[in-house]
C-alpha cells in the first residue's frame, strides 16, 4: 500500500526537521537573537530556530502516524508557516534576524522555501486525489 503525498511529506520532512533541530543545537544552543552559528556551512541557527525545527519535526512524525487527514493538516500548516518564514527571510536579508530572535541566512531562507513548497504541494496533491475519487490509503 502506498502512502499519500501528505503522509510522505510528514514523515520525510518530520525526520529532516528533527535532524536540523539536533544539528542546530549542536552548533548553537543560545536562545539570544544575537547569537548564531552556521549549521553544515549553510544555515544560520540559534537555540530558538533549532527548537522550532524540533517541534515541527515531531509534529510531522505524529501527523504521519495519525493518518492521512492529520498529515494533510500538517502539510498545509507547515507549508504556510515555512512560507511565511521564507518570505520574511527574503525581505530581511542575509545576516539579519526575524522578530529579533530568528537568524536569517540565505541557506535558511532556501530551506524554509523548500519545506513550504513541498508542504503546500503535498496538501494540494492530496486534495486532487480526493477530488479524483481515489481514496487515500488508511494508516
Amino acid at each position: 500500500m502506498q502512502d499519500s503525498p501528505a503522509r510522505m511529506f510528514a514523515v520525510v520532512f518530520g525526520v529532516l526537521l528533527i535532524l536540523a533541530g539536533v544539528l542546530g543545537f549542536a552548533a548553537e544552543s543560545s536562545f539570544s537573537g544575537d547569537d548564531r552559528a552556521t549549521m553544515l556551512g549553510l544555515i544560520d541557527v540559534n537555540g530558538l530556530s533549532s527548537l522550532l525545527y524540533l517541534v515541527a519535526g515531531a509534529l510531522g512524525i505524529l501527523a504521519w502516524r495519525a493518518g492521512d487527514a492529520s498529515a494533510r493538516q500538517f502539510a498545509a500548516a507547515a507549508g504556510l508557516a515555512f512560507a511565511i518564514l521564507a518570505i520574511g527571510g527574503f525581505v530581511a536579508g542575509d545576516g539579519e534576524t526575524l522578530l529579533s530572535a530568528l537568524p536569517v541566512s540565505t541557506g535558511a531562507t532556501v530551506w524554509h522555501l523548500i519545506v513550504a513548497v513541498a508542504g503546500i504541494g503535498a496538501y494540494v496533491m492530496g486534495d486532487a486525489r480526493m477530488k479524483a475519487g481515489r481514496p487515500t490509503p488508511a494508516a
